[in-house]
């Protein structure tokens, strides 16, 4: 199952998913309460409270109907990526990645968004290998 949630994604589902968790989760988007739907994952079955979390997995998961099989991997992607925004932010090697619009809000570049659909996690864990990430986005934003 660990294999399954860590795969590299195509990025551009990948990238369309991101954007659908984010309207979702911010309430940009109309998205059915999770509530009323059951998610499958594996052998396990789950129904979501109606929350930020609950309601962007519900989109992805709706946006990826034919491809359920990514599901699982697009979820542990998207969900890694927050709690390093903070740590990026003010490393020198990814700076050119990030524009601060002036508000709270950080944008971030396509390139390291595609990066991030693509590398690979440390062994056994969720934790994205921010060395390969961080080559990745460069040769991107060089093409």
């Amino acid at each position: 199952m660990y294999g399954q949630c860590v795969t590299p994604c195509p990025p551009d589902q990948f990238k369309a998913c991101f954007i659908i968790w984010q309207s979702a989760a911010t309430f940009r988007m109309p998205v059915d309460s999770p509530e009323q739907n059951e998610v499958s994952v594996g052998d396990k079955t789950y129904v979501f409270i109606d929350s930020r979390f609950s309601r962007g997995a519900y989109a992805v998961k709706d946006f990826l109907r034919d491809r359920e099989d990514l599901f699982p991997a697009v979820i542990n992607r998207i969900l890694a990526i927050p709690p390093l925004i903070s740590l990026l932010v003010i490393d020198p090697r990814f700076a050119k990645h990030f524009d601060e619009d002036g508000e709270s809000a950080v944008m971030m570049s396509e390139a390291l968004l595609e990066a991030f659909a693509e590398a690979q996690f440390l062994p056994g864990t969720f934790v994205f290998d921010l060395d390969a990430v961080y080559q990745r986005a460069e040769a991107l934003f060089e093409e």
